[in-house]
């Protein structure tokens, strides 16, 4: 995948705000106290425990969220966004991405 992404080795500023991105929005979702990331591992310590305590759903949505989120920032800031010839993006608080020029 770094290959096929062009991503910089030992660490790709890109893959690196994807990783950041996915964390706080990790945080953000699941009502984190504290995410904490390092290497290719995402550590949450919740308050709340979702999901009446059960722990392969817990495990399931967020590994799935957390996929996700991760493939659409990659998709957009790694894939898309060098081909788009426009200087910034904002995105709003409902999801939708605009294109300043």
């Amino acid at each position: 995948m770094a290959r096929d992404l062009n991503l910089t080795k030992p660490y790709d500023d890109n893959f690196y705000n994807v990783f950041s991105n996915v964390c706080e929005d990790l945080f953000k979702e699941f009502s984190a106290s504290f995410v904490y990331a390092f290497s290719d591992e995402i550590s949450i310590l919740l308050d709340k425990v979702p999901f009446n305590g059960r722990l392969e759903k817990i495990d399931s949505v967020i590994a799935s969220f957390a996929a996700n989120t991760a493939f659409l920032l990659v998709t957009f800031l790694i894939i898309l966004y060098p081909l788009i010839p426009c200087s910034a993006f904002i995105l709003s608080n409902n999801g939708v991405i605009k294109a300043l020029k």
